[in-house]
């Protein structure tokens, strides 16, 4: 993987400190209140949080969750404005600092723990599944987190999040051509944060993978 521990601390300041102006400036009252204190409950869990568990998916290290959230949300104004959706910034910023905060775990405990096994580090799967966290998909569990913190979402907010991994994934093809165009922009930006990431920091594989 093409980052060491003096990259990742630069990464985490400077995107740690982007996600809080970008709550501060873009999201209204009640929500951005609500989200802050999203922020404070998870702490360095939420800091420290990598985006997946192993180094051929993406950003599968300490602050690689910030990392893909910030990458997704500027995909995601980028292509706002390209494709003149005229989504507004208070919707664009919560569904994109939000919709990955399932990776978190439960309220009390981490979804990710340093993998211990040598071996499979040096394959590349650097982080194992907390046995102590129910099974939950990804979506569902940062939907459960959210309504756990009382932040309210709109009816297109809640689908862009649900169908985070695209409208024709199964069980989500019920949605697809009908879908909202923030959950579009969403599932296109995530696509794209992933495969930029993979592209920086780990150039040796071809397999992609939004979760």
């Amino acid at each position: 993987m093409n980052i060491n521990a003096e990259k990742i601390k630069e990464l985490v300041t400077k995107n740690f400190q982007k996600y809080n102006d970008l709550l501060e400036n873009n999201v209204e009252e009640p929500r951005k209140t609500k989200i802050k204190k999203l922020v404070n409950h998870f702490g360095d869990r939420m800091i420290l949080c990598p985006s997946s568990f192993r180094e051929d998916y993406h950003c599968a290290f300490p602050g690689g969750w910030l990392e893909h959230v910030i990458r997704t949300y500027e995909y995601m104004l980028e292509l706002n404005k390209l494709g003149e959706y005229k989504i507004s910034p208070d919707s664009l910023t919560v569904v994109g600092l939000l919709h990955d905060v399932g990776k978190f775990g439960t309220i009390s405990k981490p979804l990710f723990i340093p993998n211990t096994n040598d071996w499979e580090v040096k394959k590349g799967i650097m982080y194992s599944y907390n046995k102590e966290v129910p099974f939950m998909i990804p979506v569902h569990r940062s939907l459960w987190i959210i309504q756990k913190f009382q932040i309210p979402l709109s009816s297109d907010e809640f689908s862009a999040i649900l169908l985070k991994n695209g409208a024709s994934e199964n069980g989500n093809d019920k949605y697809l051509m009908n879908e909202p165009d923030l959950a579009d922009l969403l599932y296109q930006s995530a696509k794209m944060a992933a495969k930029k990431a993979k592209d920086l920091y780990f150039n040796n594989s071809e397999n992609s993978s939004p979760e």
